[in-house]
């Protein structure tokens, strides 16, 4: 049996593997709780996962091998456990994505140095009518919305980067400008 990259795997379980497919976009992905797929992986095979120690194979280096112990929802070890982010080690991801992206906003705009005469961008900045918004994620705002907590479930995110860009377009704090090309013509000062 093969994975989705064409690797053989050990399991001739297609639920597991499916599970751990799901945990590996998880993992890559930095969102959310891989140890949870696996965990229900293991539950349907019959394996009590309470004490979650890990036995890393040879040559898994040092993520391999720091196991994922400890707290429940089993991302304290993975995220640097306790203290990291002011974290205790038994948040949920929900409350782990909160404390980690505290105030981050990332924002790209363009600035013309003149008078504009026109423009087709979507996001003119209505203080400073030279600056137009070409990309921004404020995570605070983001965070706070409903509809953000539905858009980071897996079953969303792994359904493709253009059905998740979206659903972010219609989460407040996200702007991302629609048009292929953008023109802005203005007059030199």
């Amino acid at each position: 049996m093969m994975d989705c990259r064409d690797v053989p795997v050990s399991t001739g379980n297609l639920a597991s593997l499916a599970r751990y497919e799901t945990a590996l976009t998880l993992l890559n992905g930095y969102f959310l709780d891989p140890l949870e797929e696996v965990e229900a992986a293991l539950a349907e095979l019959g394996v009590d996962a309470g004490d979650r120690s890990v036995t890393a194979p040879a040559g898994a280096g040092a993520a391999g091998a720091m196991g994922m112990g400890g707290a429940p929802g089993g991302m304290g070890m993975m995220m640097g456990g306790a203290g990291a982010f002011g974290l205790k080690g038994n948040e949920s991801p929900q409350e782990m994505m909160t404390a980690m992206f505290k105030g981050m906003r990332f924002l790209v705009e363009v600035e013309v140095m003149g008078n504009v005469v026109q423009s087709n961008a979507t996001f003119p900045n209505p203080s400073k009518k030279e600056r137009f918004t070409l990309f921004e994620m404020d995570f605070d705002e983001m965070m706070e919305s409903p509809a953000f907590k539905e858009t980071m479930k897996p079953e969303t995110m792994m359904a493709g980067p253009g059905e998740s860009m979206a659903l972010l377009a219609k989460i407040p704090g996200f702007r991302r400008e629609t048009n292929s090309e953008v023109v802005i013509d203005f007059k030199e000062k």
